[in-house]
């Protein structure tokens, strides 16, 4: 029961709450005989809380019970009291009449070690969770120096590619302006042109007041007004061819926006831009030399392969993420796009960078189309195609003719299985306990392909694409 609802044991003082309990008189006490019993008596006092709803008076709990905790049940590690263990099991009696029951005497030393057994084990397990509080603080502190990193980085690539564009930006707009003031009708020429017509009109007057006023006698005058006219005339027909000469100018020819493909693919590349890896890392092991990505990552989990690369071609794709050991995976394989469906899943064993880079160069220095090469207790099959080196190592199912592919112990090259049905879902088991690859599918048919893989190289998740556009989704499960 909460405190607030415990009240005074006082007859006087029955609507107090009671702020304490006497454990030798079996009382709760309001303030006021709390201070009285403290002169009188030297008896065990507990003070009652706001974080204590109940406090121990030695009397049984038990509904109808009002016996003292005398007897203690092993059976059920509680202290019990008379009505508890009496033969009567009737009305809330002999709940315990069948259980190991001895008085409370008997089994003080018992619990005294046990109690002091409690207080190590309590010591130890505060160690072991202020431990473990302390290196989750620390993966905390990890996570969120690792998340700040990851935010300055993009900020700063985010950053930089906004000044590049920013002042690509400002360059054509100079250009621009610079091509079109050199180029074409300035403002200035407009306001000179506009001048025009107040001059002719002047020059009309002047000549028409001369032709009034035209007098033989002073002939030398008119003869020289004449010559000044005709001046007049010729230079507002340049002028006025030059306006004309401008109206005729054309811009058609100038155009310094991107063309619509251009801005696709520029926008198109921004949409992939970045990537934030967590489910699956993937990485290309068809090593070939100078050549442009040939798959994107996509996906709310990063989860989703396709293949970009234009020409029908293999190429080899494998999470980084390294499978443990006595560890059992699964993982759903959806074909979202596919021409022919020539598509391989399955694992691979992966090899440090320094092995492909030597049989790479082994391989490139030999005349035949094809080698193979034993290295290390691995097999490895290598297509040399120029500077293109391809090794098929691994253990895969095509889904397009249900076919195996392997490398030692296997050795399979294009062996058929037997699968009742096709579709665009599968799921595969790989079992890095007893090394077992299992194919399920359609309504959890479980298949076994492979057993006793090797499994001292490390293995890792493996896809091989071959149509340009084919695009499928893993799914751990």
């Amino acid at each position: 029961m909460d405190n607030f609802h415990i009240k005074c044991s006082s007859k006087i003082h029955q609507e107090l709450n009671a702020n304490s309990y006497c454990q030798d008189c079996r009382l709760y006490m309001c303030e006021k005989c709390q201070k009285i019993h403290l002169e009188l008596y030297n008896h065990n006092q507990l003070n009652i809380n706001e974080n204590q709803n109940d406090i121990f008076t030695g009397i049984c709990k038990e509904e109808n019970h009002i016996n003292y905790l005398d007897f203690f049940c092993k059976t059920h590690n509680k202290l019990c009291c008379l009505a508890c263990i009496s033969k009567i099991n009737k009305k809330g009696y002999g709940q315990h009449q069948n259980c190991d029951i001895c008085i409370i005497e008997d089994i003080k030393e018992e619990k005294r070690l046990k109690f002091k057994e409690n207080i190590k084990e309590f010591e130890n397990l505060s160690n072991s969770v202020n431990s473990s509080i302390n290196q989750l603080k620390n993966t905390f502190e990890e996570i969120n120096k690792k998340k700040e990193e990851m935010k300055i980085k993009i900020q700063k690539i985010f950053t930089k590619l906004r000044n590049e564009l920013n002042n690509k930006e400002d360059q054509l707009l100079i250009k621009i302006e610079e091509k079109f003031n050199n180029s074409f009708i300035k403002e200035d020429n407009i306001k000179n042109f506009e001048k025009l017509p107040k001059q002719i009109q002047k020059l009309l007057e002047e000549i028409k007041l001369i032709d009034k006023e035209w007098d033989l006698q002073n002939l030398n005058y008119f003869l020289d007004c004449c010559s000044n006219i005709e001046k007049n005339i010729n230079n507002i027909k340049k002028e006025n061819e030059s306006l004309q000469k401008c109206i005729s100018c054309k811009i058609y020819n100038i155009d310094y926006s991107p063309k619509d493909y251009e801005l696709n693919s520029i926008l198109e590349k921004i949409k992939t831009l970045g990537n934030i890896y967590y489910e699956f890392e993937f990485e290309n092991y068809q090593k070939k030399l100078n050549e442009e990505p040939q798959y994107i990552i996509s996906g709310e989990k990063e989860n989703i392969v396709t293949k970009i690369s234009k020409k029908p071609n293999w190429i080899r794709i494998l999470s980084k993420n390294v499978l443990e050991q006595q560890k059992e995976y699964n993982w759903r394989i959806n074909i979202l796009k596919s021409k022919s469906k020539q598509i391989m899943i399955g694992i691979a064993q992966t090899i440090p960078e320094t092995w492909n880079r030597e049989i790479f160069n082994s391989i490139k220095s030999t005349n035949t189309p094809n080698s193979v090469i034993k290295k290390k207790s691995l097999m490895f099959y290598f297509k040399k195609k120029n500077d293109d080196l391809i090794f098929n190592y691994g253990w895969y199912f095509c889904i397009s003719n249900s076919s195996l592919y392997s490398d030692c112990p296997h050795n399979y090259r294009e062996k058929l299985i037997k699968l009742d049905n096709k579709n665009d879902e599968i799921t595969i088991n790989i079992n890095m306990k007893d090394g077992v690859f299992n194919l399920i599918y359609d309504n959890n048919c479980k298949l076994e392909i492979y057993k006793n893989i090797p499994l001292d190289k490390p293995i890792s998740p493996s896809v091989l694409l071959y149509d340009e556009d084919d695009s499928i989704e893993i799914i751990p499960l």
